[in-house]
Parts: C-alpha cells; structure tokens; sequence
C-alpha cells in the first residue's frame, strides 16, 4: 500500500510540473504555488504519508525539467517493486517488540497518575488547579495511547506476509488486543478527571466543590496497581505468571471496593440529584477499567 501511494504521489508530482513548466516561467511565486497546489492535491486523494512526495517531485520536475520527470517516475517504480519482492522474501521486521515496550511505558504513566490522583483524593488535599494539571496529564496520554495502536496496527501488517507468519500471529493479536485495552482504559480515566474538574469548578449547575468520597481515591489505586501489573506483562519474562496472579488478586480485592464504593459515593442533602450524575459517571469509568483491565473478563 505505501508503495503504491509512493508511486501515485510521484507521478502526480510530475503531471503537475510538467503542466505548470509548459505555461509558467519559473520564478520564486509560482514555486510557492506549485508547492501549495501540490500538497493539497496529496491532501485531497489521501495518500497519506506520501503527501510531500507529490509537492517534492513537482518542484524538482518544474525546476528541472521533463527527463527528470521520466526518471523519477522509473526509479520510484523500481524502489518500490524492490521494497515489496524484498519484504516478501526476506524476513521483514514484526514490530512486536516496539509495540509492547510502548505499551509497557503507556501502562506505567497511566498507572502513575491513577497514583497521583487516588493520594490526593485520599488525602482531600487537591484544588481545582490539581484538576486541570490531572486532565491535561490524561489528554496526553490519550494522544499516545492512540499512536501506541498505530504501531500495533503496524505490527499486524506487518506479519501478514511474513514467512513464519503462523508462529507470529500470536503475540502480534496479544499485543493488538493490549494497545485496545489501553486506550479504552486512557479515554475512560480522561472521562474520570473531566467529571473530577466538572466538580472542583462548579460546572454543570453544581456548587465547586473538592469534597470527594475517598472510596474513589482507594478505586483508582486498584486500577493504577492493576495497571502497573498489566504494564509488566506486556514484556514477558519469568516472572509473568506470577505477575498475572498478582493481577487477578487485585481485580478480586477491587470487586469488594467497589461495592464500598457504590454505598459512599450516594450523594445525599443538598444537590443530591445532580451530584449523583457526576458522582455516578466518577464510579462507572474507575470500574469500566477496572473491568477493561481484568485478564479473566
């Protein structure tokens, strides 16, 4: 597929050089139009990656004329043709190893602000300051949990042409099947801390408040230490069994805290409706990653 894009981008960069040095002079604005033109040309027909390809060859084509056009096209034809025999018989690189480290490193920052913010919770020692360092601290994690399944997905790809493919599979579906895990747990901790800024800045006809009950504080050290378990799986050893069982055990702990929790975080007395909302949207995300983060589930 990116061979192909490669090829299409590059001779479209030509047509477009071509066609503009038959009518054009050449000079320092009509290079920026040519440039501007040809970028969104690749931007219009997807071509992904290879979007600077079309304005890259369109340029060098204006500038250099009609053989180079030729030659370019030729040898982006053989480079790519090359690139595809080559991944086909050689044995290309999976990606797998890659994809888990990051993983590995994404479940510890998410683990480390669950940490963060279940001591402070804890502690009732967070203002509405804490809140917004806590969010933007999840929206970036959320940003790298998506690019963490960009190289899953790069991973899956990757194999599908590889030579010992069958012995492959598994751990490239096990990798896959984590980077999903982990970005469903990273938009629902973002949920979490939204609900907690809601709160601290009286969002949503609600009085500000940071009186929280501390039985969410205890849910999200279960789900940080689950997450730091998780995290060590993802690069197995021999240690992984035993990691796993400290897993379960924790997920089996966390299903008693959170029958606490449901009875602490009733809201009662003044505000009561509307604080149920929010606490009941505070509850749902720490168990659905609770749940997401549960080998047996």
């Amino acid at each position: 597929r990116r061979g192909l894009r490669q090829v299409a981008a590059v001779v479209l960069g030509v047509l477009a050089g071509l066609a503009l040095a038959n009518y054009i002079e050449l000079t320092w604005y009509t290079l920026s139009i040519l440039v501007i033109l040809a970028l969104m040309i690749g931007r219009t027909l997807r071509l992904g990656t290879q979007v600077n390809q079309v304005a890259t060859t369109s340029l060098l084509v204006y500038s250099l004329g009609r053989g180079y056009g030729f030659e370019r096209v030729w040898d982006t034809l053989l480079g790519a043709g090359v690139g595809i025999i080559a991944n086909a018989a050689v044995a290309p690189p999976t990606y797998s190893d890659t994809a888990a480290k990051e993983l590995a490193d994404l479940a510890d920052d998410l683990a480390q602000l669950c940490r963060d913010v279940a001591k402070a919770l804890s502690a009732g020692t967070w203002s509405a300051a804490d809140a917004r360092k806590w969010l933007d601290r999840s929206r970036s994690l959320f940003g790298d949990s998506q690019d963490t399944e960009e190289v899953a997905d790069q991973a899956e790809e990757a194999v599908r042409y590889h030579p010992r493919r069958s012995s492959l599979e598994a751990e490239v579906n096990r990798v896959d099947q984590a980077a999903i895990c982990l970005s469903h747990v990273a938009a629902q901790l973002n949920g979490l801390l939204r609900g907690l800024y809601d709160l601290a800045n009286g969002n949503r006809g609600l009085p500000a408040t940071t009186e929280v009950p501390r039985a969410l504080g205890i849910l999200l050290l279960d789900v940080g230490r689950a997450l730091n378990r998780f995290g060590r799986l993802q690069i197995p050893d021999r240690n992984s069994r035993q990691v796993l069982e400290e897993l379960k055990v924790i997920i089996t702990a966390a299903d008693d805290h959170q029958l606490s929790a449901i009875e602490d975080m009733l809201p009662i007395g003044a505000h009561a409706v509307e604080r149920w909302s929010v606490h009941g949207a505070l509850l749902d995300n720490a168990r659905r990653m609770l749940y997401e983060l549960d080998p047996v589930a």
